[in-house]
């Protein structure tokens, strides 16, 4: 199953109206939609396609704080249904910044992948990346931000995770299997 769970973590409900709405398809926004060169640029059978039937559709949820966020990751873990992207605001007052959010997302769950959206902070990337203590998972995306930057980072960053997690998959069986044949005597030597 293909996890396409998107988190907005972001105090301006404006910008989580955006993320929802391009993210989910119900976009009726013009400005940044992927119009005539992704046309262009699309398989022959799928070019005459309004661009709402060409890109994957997320199942996205919201949060205005930090802590709320960090909760709702929680659940979802625990329901057994994680958020394979997190798009994090870095400035979110009254409540915890994005470090702080970004550094708790992680120590619950170090494979989902996380967007930092910020269009002012008072941390550099450096010093985020030197406070979290992690780079293979950590992107950055600066407002104003394009829809389809939007779309993108959602739509490589999921399949990133789902392929993280088939190889992880593959590599237990593997691993099962190995110790399988470890435990079989192979020497060749019959002694029956």
């Amino acid at each position: 199953m293909y996890n396409n769970r998107i988190l907005v973590i972001d105090d301006e409900q404006g910008i989580r109206d955006v993320f929802i709405d391009v993210l989910t398809g119900r976009s009726t926004r013009q400005e940044g939609r992927l119009g005539d060169l992704g046309r262009l640029l699309a398989p022959a059978d799928t070019a005459a396609a309004p661009d709402s039937q060409m890109r994957r559709r997320f199942y996205v949820k919201t949060a205005s704080q930090g802590e709320e966020g960090v909760v709702m990751l929680e659940e979802a873990l625990a329901a057994g249904t994680p958020y394979s992207v997190v798009f994090v605001d870095m400035r979110m007052p009254p409540g915890w910044d994005g470090t702080r959010t970004i550094k708790e997302i992680h120590q619950l769950d170090p494979h989902v992948q996380i967007v930092i959206v910020t269009a002012y902070s008072d941390t550099s990337i450096a010093d985020v990346v030197n406070q979290v203590g992690f780079t293979d998972h950590l992107l950055y995306l600066k407002k104003p931000f394009d829809d389809e930057e939007i779309l993108q980072l959602a739509d490589s960053l999921s399949m990133r995770w789902n392929l993280e997690r088939k190889v992880h998959s593959f590599l237990k069986i593997l691993e099962g299997i190995f110790n399988s044949l470890a435990d079989l005597d192979l020497t060749g030597d019959d002694e029956h």
